[in-house]
């Protein structure tokens, strides 16, 4: 048994293929866009991308009948009751009906926009191919007490009809949202399209502006970031520190001066007076040698 309308929504279904088809057409190259045929591409998209709803052949089902088991619940049945179980199961008949169906089979599985809250299980669907349709497999289940006295063609065809309703009604809603999805297809795709020549037009614009890449510019910014060699640092002398310099050095001229006299006036002190004359130019040429 499986589920139909229980596969994820509609809405977010389409959007993914409308997404899946955007993308597409923005991986054209900006030569691709400048030169295709929009009205080609927009047939060709929406053959590709639109969704074919699903008819149904109600007219051209089929029916089979064969015996089974009929699950039913057991009234008698207690919670932690061991001698009663919950189900037991009975002789009866199933009828399975055979529908017919064309279409995308994937619509099947969605739910709709407005759903009913409840659970479709049919026993299986059969994908149809080129050659076939496909079908959807759908059983009822009766005892045998269920159809003494109802064995009538009309009986089973009525209950099957009232059973199916609500498959049916889930799947025109299905439906309906799928055309307007095709419905919107073409105008959607022409607009990916121009918005994808216009970014197109506008990078072959700029790049004619701006001689890029066939020609550069001479007039334009360098727009290569350009390394700047490291030049070594020269050390260089303020000038107020060269003065500072100068002022320093005559300071030590006058003190070894200084100290030439002092011992000239030492020996002058202690030695006799013909000696004067001499010191005194031994001591001028000592503070002399000093400087």
């Amino acid at each position: 048994m499986i589920d139909l309308f229980a596969r994820g929504e509609t809405s977010a279904t389409f959007r993914a293929r409308a997404d899946k088809m955007v993308g597409e057409i923005n991986r054209f190259t900006d030569e691709k866009i400048l030169g295709v045929d929009f009205d080609e591409w927009v047939n060709y998209y929406f053959d590709e991308y639109k969704v074919q709803p699903i008819s149904l052949f109600m007219d051209n089902v089929t029916q089979t009948l064969t015996e089974t088991k009929v699950e039913k619940h057991n009234p008698w049945h207690r919670s932690g009751d061991p001698y009663e179980p919950k189900t037991y199961q009975i002789d009866g008949f199933m009828i399975t009906f055979s529908i017919p169906f064309d279409g995308d089979e994937g619509l099947l599985y969605m739910r709709p926009s407005r759903y009913y809250m409840t659970t479709f299980p049919v026993d299986r669907v059969i994908n149809g191919n080129e050659s076939s349709y496909g079908s959807i497999i759908f059983s009822i289940k009766y005892t045998k007490q269920e159809l003494q006295g109802k064995e009538t063609p009309e009986f089973v065809a009525s209950d099957f009809s009232q059973k199916f309703k609500y498959y049916i009604e889930n799947i025109d809603r299905v439906n309906s949202e799928a055309e307007q999805f095709n419905e919107s297809l073409p105008d959607a795709i022409r607009t990916v399209l121009e918005n994808r020549k216009k970014k197109a037009v506008e990078y072959v614009t700029m790049g004619e502006l701006l001689s890029i890449p066939l020609k550069i510019n001479p007039n334009a910014p360098n727009t290569t970031p350009i390394l700047m060699k490291k030049l070594p640092v020269k050390n260089q002398k303020c000038p107020v520190f060269a003065i500072v310099n100068r002022i320093t050095q005559f300071q030590r001229t006058i003190m070894r001066i200084s100290a030439g006299l002092l011992i000239l006036l030492e020996f002058l002190w202690r030695k006799p007076l013909r000696h004067t004359q001499n010191l005194t130019r031994k001591s001028l040429e000592i503070s002399l040698s000093l400087t």
